[in-house]
């Protein structure tokens, strides 16, 4: 009995410990999103090629650290290179709508990136899909609709640009899907940012900025919260499985939200709010769908 005790007390303290990384890695995401916007109009692939380059840094660190090869297994190889180009393009899409939208308007059209994955999980992986998540996809569809609030002008451009890179995300992280116990997790954060390096490098090039030093701080401070966010997600998911966890990954638009209002006085309209609201409750769906699908 005492056992039994002693072993639930383990599982309960390493799910508090994934659920307490994956909020530490939400708000690391948000801080990094809140440097990319106060970065302002430093050229988008250079705010991308500073991101990046830091990740590289140190996961070419962590990997020389456990003796990994960042090249991956060659049979791995052509899921590795789709999930950097398409990761590269997905950051590349958000930057943008981030520079450009509310802080929270921004975040909450990225978080429509899940739905694209199961998508692109159905179509590319064959996985089945479920009447709730059903439910959430088109729960999700109408929430992205409300934030965006559609109009034929360029005022909206931003947003679109927002929901291309949720789609391209989707598929990215389709790709990840695809590699889950094929290949180490650092070599699939090194494939997706070297790539983002050497693309956003040759881009960058072309309308390059001398930063000055309050600016190099901002790009560098960019780097590094990515980093702190992919490390304790990776961690997160050490501890706990991404199914019973990745739902508090949504915490990242309440401290989008509250960086914000902070720092830019922004308050969501009232059809940002309602939109917001209906993609999290279509991440929750999507969660019980999978926690339902692992039970039976």
């Amino acid at each position: 009995m005492t056992q039994c005790k002693s072993e639930l007390r383990y599982k309960m303290n390493n799910k508090t410990k994934a659920i307490l990384l994956m909020l530490l890695s939400s708000l690391s995401f948000a801080i990094m999103a809140f440097f990319v916007k106060l970065s302002g109009d430093i050229p988008l692939f250079q705010k991308v090629f500073f991101r990046d380059l830091i990740v590289v840094i140190f996961t070419l660190c962590g990997l020389a650290s456990i003796k990994v090869s960042p090249w991956g297994k060659k049979e791995n190889r052509l899921q590795l290179w789709s999930r950097g180009i398409s990761g590269f393009i997905g950051v590349a899409f958000y930057f943008y709508s981030a520079s450009h939208l509310y802080l929270s308007d921004s975040t909450i059209i990225n978080k429509l990136s899940p739905f694209f994955t199961t998508l692109f999980a159905v179509l590319l992986l064959k996985e089945k899909i479920k009447p709730l998540q059903i439910f959430a996809l088109v729960l999700s569809l109408f929430g992205g609709i409300l934030v965006v609030k559609p109009e034929f002008s360029m005022s909206v451009f931003p947003a679109f640009c927002g929901i291309i890179g949720a789609i391209v995300a989707g598929f990215s992280y389709a790709m990840v899907i695809s590699l889950t116990n094929r290949e180490e997790p650092l070599v699939v954060v090194f494939y997706f940012s070297n790539t983002s390096v050497l693309c956003s490098f040759f881009l960058m090039l072309a309308n390059f900025q001398i930063p000055t030093l309050q600016n190099l701080i901002i790009l560098i401070c960019t780097g590094i919260f990515a980093t702190g966010g992919q490390v304790l997600l990776t961690y997160a998911y050490k501890y706990a499985k991404a199914s019973s966890i990745s739902v508090y990954s949504y915490s990242i638009i309440i401290f989008s939200g509250l960086l914000g209002f902070i720092f830019w006085k922004e308050i969501p309209d009232f059809r940002s709010v309602i939109g917001g609201l209906f993609i999290i409750i279509s991440g929750f769906a999507l969660y019980i769908a999978q926690y339902l699908q692992k039970k039976n």
